[in-house]
C-alpha cells in the first residue's frame, strides 16, 4: 500500500568509529526513512 511504500527505510549506516580509544567508548549507527520529506509525523515505526 501507498503508507508502507512511503515509509521505507534505507539500510542501516556502518558503525562510527568508537568515541574513545581505550575504555567505555559508544559506537553508533542510524537509518533513515527513504523520502524523509514526504513522512514526517506520517511513519509510526520506530528507527
Amino acid at each position: 500500500d501507498d503508507k508502507n511504500t512511503r515509509c521505507m527505510t534505507l539500510p542501516w549506516s556502518a558503525w562510527s568509529a568508537c568515541s574513545t580509544v581505550c575504555g567505555r567508548g559508544t559506537q553508533v549507527r542510524v537509518r533513515t526513512y527513504k523520502v524523509k520529506f514526504l513522512v514526517m509525523g506520517f511513519c509510526s515505526e520506530t528507527l
